[in-house]
């Protein structure tokens, strides 16, 4: 008997439900866009991104997420033996 409230309680505090909300203000992503890029095919770049998770989920633009997203297509770039590399990112309101 305990054993089956126990795996109940597991499993509601585990399986919230909560929805994604969107509040005034936040920019929803539409598209990911890279310019410039030439050595690494975008079908290949952008799909390791956290922005592009955030796009198919429905969920906000995070300014934290494009910091850390362009920090994985500076390295990216570095592995291929770019000596340096600079990425910027924008959102551009629709």
């Amino acid at each position: 008997m305990v054993r089956g409230w126990l795996v109940l309680l597991v499993f509601l505090v585990g399986c919230p439900g909560k929805q994604a909300v969107h509040h005034p203000g936040e920019q929803w992503l539409g598209e990911i866009r890279v310019d410039g890029n030439k050595a690494i095919d975008d079908d290949d770049l952008i799909p390791g991104l956290a922005l592009d998770r955030a796009r198919r989920d429905g969920q906000a633009a995070d300014p934290y997420q494009m910091t850390v997203d362009a920090q994985r297509i500076k390295n990216a770039y570095l592995k291929l033996g770019y000596f340096d590399v600079k990425v910027d990112f924008k959102i551009d309101a629709q």
